[in-house]
């Protein structure tokens, strides 16, 4: 029973951590795929715990459920270390590779492991349940378990190793190192796993790493604007340290200025609480707009946002109806009364420097303003 409390305490504290996840980074990409990797290890925990109590408390249990709970179980040993490989690609440069091979195959082996775990049910080559209730691990299983850590938690921490080896920039080396540090505890428990078959060895692993990690992430707090969730300006100025706001076309090249028609009016007339309620409308829909088009949106203060996005993945669309048609969406979904009208400027950005950036911001700036007696004069 130790083994049962030590995972519910396990569990107790990833959702507590989870949940400060979810308050503290509400939408950016890369947020979105660690807060992915901890939901599967507290669904993970919870299959565990269920098969724990099945087996140890003598409960009659079908053997569709146990089914279940075994597909569950082997499903999420293969996402988890796929979802960490995720996030460390968001937030790690990886511009040398020169096409995205490497993820698009590893989504390939996932679809592949999760193909075979789901028809083990028939197969048993995965798992297999026993006349009395009992899962059982196939042939392979173990090595094809050790093999997928191997894979995503090995090609992070390669990542990590090659940023920390060719980058000269203070942030992407600490973020490399904390990249290589997540793999550390999870390789030294998973050693004393595989020398003395202690099975809560693998929760403990993998949330020491999680923990561990999460103290890292405290610094980036200061990077998020709370009231919106987005970005904050000082985030900006980070983008342009590391190198990830210029003129390449794989890097974020382009920036939209956004700004909030008559927002002083908004407040004056109806409360600064439906002022904060527009902003948080925006963000909702800039946070969207980042998840599918892998920008960066950035609230630099009052009610204006910045948008900085690869002009390469949006050549056929008009990015500034975009944006207007999501706060529109965002803004019917919330049954907000009054129309949010916005102007918004672009610019492309011509060199990697300070100035570069300056230059591209006071040119959108301007843009943007040259739309507002535009937007005034349209009839509605």
């Amino acid at each position: 029973m130790s083994f049962i409390m030590t995972e519910i305490f396990i569990l107790v504290a990833s959702s507590a951590l989870l949940y400060k996840l979810r308050s503290y980074f509400v939408g950016q990409t890369a947020t979105i795929r660690f807060k992915s990797l901890v939901k599967s290890f507290c669904i993970y925990l919870i299959i565990d715990i269920s098969w724990a109590l099945l087996v140890y408390g003598d409960f009659y249990s079908s053997t569709i459920l146990l089914h279940f709970l075994s597909m569950g179980e082997f499903i999420l040993m293969g996402l988890i270390p796929y979802y960490w490989f995720l996030y460390v690609k968001e937030i790690l440069d990886v511009h040398f590779l020169k096409y995205d091979v490497i993820t698009y195959a590893y989504k390939m082996v996932m679809i592949c492991y999760c193909a075979l775990v789901v028809t083990s049910f028939k197969t048993g080559f995965i798992y297999a349940i026993t006349s009395d209730s009992m899962m059982i691990w196939g042939e392979y299983t173990n090595g094809i378990i050790v093999f997928l850590l191997f894979l995503f938690f090995g090609t992070a921490t390669v990542y990590g190793i090659i940023n920390l080896i060719m980058s000269r920039n203070k942030i992407v080396v600490k973020k490399s190192l904390m990249v290589i540090g997540f793999v550390v505890p999870i390789v030294l428990i998973l050693f004393l796993y595989s020398r003395y078959q202690l099975a809560i060895c693998v929760p403990q692993a993998m949330f020491t790493a999680i923990i561990l990690y999460f103290f890292s992430l405290e610094d980036q707090m200061s990077y998020i604007d709370e009231l919106t969730g987005l970005f904050n300006r000082k985030k900006l100025n980070a983008l342009a340290l590391e190198g990830k706001i210029s003129d390449s076309n794989r890097d974020l090249n382009e920036i939209f200025y956004v700004d909030v028609n008559d927002f002083k009016s908004i407040n004056d007339t109806y409360g600064h609480l439906e002022g904060d309620k527009v902003l948080q409308i925006i963000g909702q829909a800039l946070i969207r707009l980042d998840e599918f088009f892998k920008s960066v949106s950035i609230r630099l203060g009052g009610d204006e946002f910045i948008v900085a996005i690869s002009d390469k993945g949006i050549n056929d669309i008009d990015f500034k109806q975009t944006i207007r048609d999501e706060i529109s969406y965002i803004a019917e979904k919330e049954a907000f009364p009054h129309t949010i009208k916005t102007s918004i400027g672009s610019a492309k950005i011509h060199g990697n420097t300070f100035d570069s950036l300056d230059d591209c911001l006071k040119e959108a700036d301007m843009a943007m303003y040259k739309d507002k007696p535009k937007k005034k004069n349209r009839k509605r």
